[in-house]
Parts: structure tokens; sequence; C-alpha cells
């Protein structure tokens, strides 16, 4: 379950890269057009703990950590490692449209369909650097562990760094 959980949180960090029009700290500001284009996954870290108070049994399966980097295999065997952006707010997964985004401010909502909808926070856009940022709760009310229906909230913490292609 703990693989499971590790890539779909990774799946959902590197789906997403966005943009911001901000003043970066060296001066410099940063357009929508820096965004546009084919980036590559680099680097991806966080956590997920499971809620205070669940048996350790439970805690034992859920809590996890992650830190890869574009040297570790298990990055690339378990994660899409190539995102596209169009300047039309389509973005692309391993060459396939995934949906649409927008963004207010630094909050970037990404958008499926209606009923799959996620928010980052964008850390970092430069005309070569991409570093996204979220945490969320996950409630897993009916989860079947070993044919038993447990009721719990996970904390998750993810972070992204994606380079640009030349």
């Amino acid at each position: 379950m703990k693989k499971i959980n590790l890539i779909v949180m990774a799946i959902l960090f590197v789906s997403f890269g966005f943009v911001s029009c901000e003043k970066e700290e060296d001066g410099g500001t940063v357009s929508n057009s820096d965004l546009i284009g084919v980036w590559d996954l680099v680097a991806t870290e966080g956590y997920q703990k499971a809620e205070a108070g669940v048996s350790q049994f439970i805690r034992e399966m859920i809590d996890d950590s992650w830190n890869y980097t574009t040297e570790d295999d298990e990055l690339y065997d378990d994660f899409s490692s190539e995102l596209e952006f169009k300047q039309d707010g389509r973005f692309f997964v391993e060459g396939d449209e995934e949906g649409t985004w927008k963004l207010d401010g630094k909050i970037l909502t990404i958008m499926y369909d209606e009923d799959d909808i996620e928010t980052f926070n964008v850390i970092e856009l430069t005309t070569s650097d991409l570093v996204l940022e979220q945490t969320y709760q996950y409630d897993s009310s009916g989860q079947d562990l070993n044919g038993k229906s447990v009721d719990f909230t996970v904390d998750v913490y993810g972070k992204s760094t994606l380079k640009k292609q030349k």
C-alpha cells in the first residue's frame, strides 16, 4: 500500500506544473511564457502520515517519506517524467492530454474533469526551473485493509522539481 500511495502521489505531483507572475528574489520577473514547453521531472520528495490515534498496524502501513532524484532508478520506474504545457491552458503527461490549468496568483488549479480538481503552490518558476508544492489530507473512509473496513485521515506533503528541455 505504501508503494501504491507513493506512486499515486508522485503521479499527481508530476502531472502538474504551472506558472507564477510574481517577482523572483533576484529581481527578475517570470511570465506565462516561461512555463510553455516540455519539462522533465528531476526530483520529488514528500511524506504521508496517518492521523494521531490510529493503530500501530495502520500507521506502519501508511506512514512513509520519499526523496528521489534522476539518479534513482525508482524515479523513472514509478513516475511520469515528461510534462508539456501549452499556451492554451492544456497540459500533457508523457504526450497524452491530461486536462487544463488555471492560475490565480501563486495558486494553481488543475482540472482533469469537473470532479477531479487539484491545487498547487508554485514555489519557483524560471526559464529553466519549476518547483511545485502541495499539502492536503486524504480521507480513507471505508478503506479495506486485510478485509476490514477502517476510517482514518492521512496528511500528505509533496514537492517536485522539474527542468525545462532545451
